[in-house]
């Protein structure tokens, strides 16, 4: 499943544009509605490859450890970590092996992107946060000030609720 690419893809259509033949038939394969109808260029398949609807399709295709990778490559992304394999083992506690084929699957399937070398790590494919919505992983939004249980709880709050 890996592809032969250079050294530096720095955007999204770069990496597909980069693609050899096989890598691109495994990714029509993997995503037929990039498909039909036909792209005419590369770069219309990378804008086809960014769609809401045709990312929500691909998204409903992974099992469930693959999407667990793929939520973790965008919260390492969105803190400015390298998603590399071993940050997102490190992040799930998913052994580096099954880490390292679920990145390749999400590789092949155009959800992440490397924009560099493999130090640099993976990022997800534009419009993947807007699917997976704001709070991928089940996270909540980042807060530096976290309020006492009691300060937000009612005045009214049984006693048991304050402990």
């Amino acid at each position: 499943m890996a592809t032969s690419r250079p050294e530096r893809a720095p955007t999204y259509s770069e990496s597909l544009r980069q693609r050899d033949d096989d890598a691109l038939v495994a990714l029509l394969a993997g995503r037929p509605d990039l498909a039909t109808p036909s792209p005419s260029t590369l770069l219309s398949l990378a804008a086809r490859a960014m769609n809401r609807t045709s990312l929500e399709r691909a998204l409903a295709g992974l099992d469930e450890l693959t999407l667990h990778v793929l939520e973790s490559v965008l919260v390492l992304d969105s803190v400015g970590t390298p998603a590399t394999a071993a940050a997102v083992a490190r992040a799930t506690g998913v052994d580096r092996a099954s880490v390292t084929a679920a990145l390749a699957r999400l590789d092949e399937l155009a959800l992440v992107w490397s924009p560099g070398t493999r130090s640099a790590g993976f990022r997800p494919a534009p419009g993947t946060a807007e699917v997976l919505g704001p709070h991928p992983a089940g996270l909540g939004p980042v807060s530096g000030d976290t309020p006492a249980p009691s300060a937000v709880l009612p005045d009214d709050a049984p006693p048991g609720a304050r402990a």
